[in-house]
């Protein structure tokens, strides 16, 4: 807000169930294993005790009331990486929410934690530049700067293995070895070593128990699980599995996204950005891999509408958006079809116009005087 505030809210319409009621009443069998995968309960229909309550301040029957809800307002920041509540900030956290809401002071994504880790490592200054406050444009970074978390947690420790280790499992890794020691561990479009780094994050996330030698710390929640454990045979089996498969599909081992995730429109290839937000990456682009080829050429879900406002005080507000999948997707006649796709490619933005001395500077301005219809009346605004 205008004092410098910032909120954070999870408010939304979610069944008035306590962790009480959801112990009274959610069916053995069936109901305990949905609550303890997806904490979605199964209620006892045989007991009238069991039927959803109203609860005071809630607004209808069967709803938890907004002071259940978690809400925060701070000065320095909050923030939402699709994760549960808990650690919006992680010198406040969030605790003492019903269950459904979400889980508390459990181990969070790889991809919150590469939020929390650009945030505070900037907050605190020590992010490797200069000063410690955040600028319209290094909020952007945030999109474009592809940073892979679970790469930065996971591959330094792979690599001082496989440099001691130049055969595992029977494979030459040493190939692979120098590629990681040498990738800047972002999703870039020109970043070798970006598949091989995707390929053995993913096999090394798929470890029975975890691939971590630190476990989660309660202590320490946005740096931990982390390091690798190598004592686990499945941890460097990780990087033999993941040469043989870039092998088969005669996939260089630097290959990186231009040539090897796209998407098509009008039968032009525009290459994609990003990667799984499972693996740490905060520009979520969830792409399906051709099983016969091994290319990523389908981008199914993850970016979509990016908005980036500052707010100072000035007179007009710095928004600049991008709409990844363009404004005419379904329409491969119009020039807007995949113009904004092709500008997410290149890490371009839409600068958007809410002044009308800022659309007066539009390169492409048009302005169309319509006649007739009701005289317009201003009032109040």
């Amino acid at each position: 807000d205008s004092k410098g505030n910032a909120m954070y809210a999870d408010i939304s319409v979610v069944p008035n169930l306590t962790d009480a009621r959801v112990a009274q009443c959610n069916t053995p069998g069936v109901g305990t294993i949905a609550w303890n995968s997806s904490r979605v309960a199964v209620l006892d229909g045989s007991d009238s005790g069991c039927d959803m309550q109203k609860a005071a301040g809630a607004v209808v029957k069967g709803v938890l009331p907004p002071s259940q809800m978690p809400i925060q307002i701070r000065k320095d920041f909050g923030s939402n990486m699709n994760d549960s509540y808990w650690l919006s900030n992680p010198n406040a956290p969030l605790e003492g929410y019903p269950s459904i809401i979400g889980n508390e002071q459990s181990a969070r994504s790889l991809r919150t934690r590469n939020g929390l880790h650009q945030i505070t490592t900037r907050l605190n200054g020590t992010d490797g530049d200069p000063g410690n406050k955040f600028t319209i444009d290094r909020v952007r970074e945030f999109t474009t700067n592809n940073k892979n978390y679970g790469a930065e947690v996971l591959v330094p420790g792979m690599v001082s293995y496989c440099q001691s280790h130049p055969m595992i499992d029977s494979v030459d890794v040493s190939g692979a070895c120098n590629v990681l020691a040498n990738w800047d561990m972002t999703e870039k479009l020109d970043s070798p070593g970006a598949y091989l780094g995707r390929e053995l994050l993913g096999n090394l996330l798929s470890v029975s128990g975890g691939p971590f030698a630190t476990p989660f710390s309660l202590s320490d929640p946005v740096n931990t699980p982390s390091g690798l454990d190598t004592s686990n045979p499945e941890v460097p089996s990780a990087l033999a599995d993941a040469v043989t498969y870039m092998n088969s599909k005669s996939i260089p081992l630097d290959a990186s996204w231009r040539d090897y995730q796209y998407v098509t429109k009008n039968g032009e290839q525009i290459p994609i950005p990003g990667g799984f937000g499972g693996q740490g990456m905060f520009n979520v682009i969830s792409a399906v891999r051709n099983s016969s080829t091994g290319v990523y050429d389908s981008v199914r879900h993850g970016s979509s509408f990016i908005i980036t406002a500052s707010l100072t005080g000035a007179k007009c507000p710095d928004v600049k958006t991008i709409l990844t999948y363009s404004q005419a997707a379904t329409n491969e006649k119009s020039p807007h079809y995949a113009d904004q796709t092709k500008l997410f490619s290149n890490s371009g933005w839409v600068t958007d116009r809410f002044c009308p001395s800022q659309q007066k500077k539009s390169p492409g301005l048009k302005v169309a005087n319509l006649n007739g219809g009701a005289k317009a009346v201003k009032k109040g605004w």
